[in-house]
């Protein structure tokens, strides 16, 4: 799978998950934009994430118009649990980092194996 798209109006310019559940398997997430959060991926509290050997990389956040501005190349939010596995994040920009979370580590889960 390969997933580009033009900005999302919030976020989750290539993913938008709302608390299901979600598994990609190989393919990368490349070139999205978001004006929120999740450049690449947004997953929100509830949901679980599965990422096997998935490339996520030059995903960005458009100047950030709206909070938090963070995660651009996957922001998780709540609870919201992620497994990474193979695959790679890189190159994808934000205000606060490629990869983050709204609500701190304890809250929420991303595993790399």
């Amino acid at each position: 799978m390969s997933e580009t798209v033009q900005p999302a109006s919030g976020s989750g310019g290539g993913i938008l998950n709302l608390g299901g559940m979600l598994t990609v398997n190989g393919g990368s997430i490349s070139g999205n934009f978001a004006n929120r959060a999740g450049g690449g991926i947004e997953t929100t509290g509830g949901s679980t994430v599965s990422l096997n050997d998935v490339t996520i990389d030059n995903n960005s956040l458009v100047a950030a118009t709206a909070a938090p501005g963070n995660g651009g190349g996957v922001h998780v939010g709540g609870d919201g649990k992620v497994t990474v596995t193979g695959g790679s994040v890189s190159g994808n920009e934000a205000v606060e980092g490629e990869v983050s979370g709204t609500q701190g580590p304890e809250r929420w889960s991303l595993m790399v194996r």
